[in-house]
């Protein structure tokens, strides 16, 4: 093993390594969800002023967070470069990791909680959710104010009011993510799916709040373990990111509504995927009730010939075909 230089501190690595990778991925995650807000407002102009506010106010709330990262940043490898303790110092740690996250899980967290409400009109269940999201908000202030206090990253784990109320926030958002899975999933199954393609597409948006839920709730319980275990700042690294991941979820769902024209299920993807941002299951089960379907046909004949021949393509497209009556017990 090569000797520590002079002046040098050992075991540096596990401090600086975490917070460096953290403060990095942190900015690549926002650069995706950069892309993602733009082709959200440029792809749903008519969507309600409610979800336009909402994420404006994440994309908000996640600037303000990645530029407090980008301050710590450059204050341990720039500003206070050769001071080994700045390594070691908080700066605004305890605002921009545990506040501002609960901050921006607390939103998506009621986001889901108002799809909730939307698909099953059950205000029981909507409550339940909410106060589990207000539990690990309270928990994550109180761990941000004790953080704030304790101004190391190596003095963190060793504090047991920092432990506690750490533990208590992220064992909470991992229990908040996983109960709005479960009740999404059983809404889902709840949806008629006689049609086969009803049926695919409503199997697809169970696979992704599963999905989305899953992912959010791994991370909190891989931070309690990193926190309750490993040494150094890695708990840090990834509790950086968890934010990120909760926004880019949130517009993950909104955006699944962008059809590829010509893709795979293009012509049925919207109206069910709508279903699940917009709540309108009860409009679904109305139009059924009236027996009356209505189809969307485009036909393309083409017709080529070989060699230097030219190629005609004309479309024609016949809209809102009305079918036979079907009897509403069968939708």
């Amino acid at each position: 093993m090569a000797p520590v230089p002079e002046g040098a501190t050992p075991g540096l690595a596990p401090t600086t390594t975490p917070l460096l990778a953290g403060f990095l991925i942190n900015c690549m995650l926002y650069g995706v969800l950069a892309n993602q807000v733009y082709w959200y407002y440029m792809s749903f102009p008519k969507d309600s002023s409610s979800l336009k506010i909402f994420v404006a106010v994440l994309a908000l709330v996640e600037t303000a967070q990645t530029a407090m990262i980008c301050y710590d940043a450059l204050e341990g490898y720039a500003i206070s470069l050769g001071s080994l303790a700045a390594f070691d110092d908080i700066h605004l740690a305890w605002l921009d990791i545990p506040i501002t996250t609960s901050i921006i899980s607390l939103l998506v967290q009621s986001f889901f909680a108002w799809r909730i409400y939307k698909l099953s009109k059950n205000w029981f269940i909507v409550a339940l959710v909410e106060a589990v999201a207000l539990l690990q908000c309270g928990a994550a202030f109180a761990a941000g104010i004790i953080i704030r206090s304790l101004k190391n990253y190596s003095q963190v784990p060793l504090s047991k009011g920092a432990t506690d109320s750490v533990t208590t926030w992220l064992a909470a958002s991992a229990a908040c993510d996983v109960l709005i899975a479960l009740i999404m999933v059983f809404l889902l199954n709840r949806t008629p799916t006689q049609f086969h393609k009803t049926k695919a597409l409503v199997s697809k948006l169970i696979k992704m709040t599963i999905e989305t839920g899953a992912i959010t709730a791994v991370f909190a319980v891989i931070v309690v373990i990193l926190f309750s275990t490993a040494g150094g700042s890695y708990y840090a690294c990834l509790g950086a990111l968890v934010a990120k991941l909760y926004s880019n979820v949130a517009l993950a769902v909104l955006n699944s509504r962008i059809r590829v024209m010509g893709g795979r299920d293009d012509s049925h993807q919207a109206s069910t995927t709508n279903m699940y941002i917009d709540g309108s299951q009860s409009r679904a089960r109305q139009d059924a009730s009236r027996g009356v379907f209505a189809v969307n046909v485009t036909r393309t004949q083409e017709t080529q010939i070989e060699g230097d021949g030219a190629k005609d393509t004309s479309q024609w497209e016949d809209n809102d075909i009305p079918m036979h009556p079907l009897p509403a017990e069968k939708f």
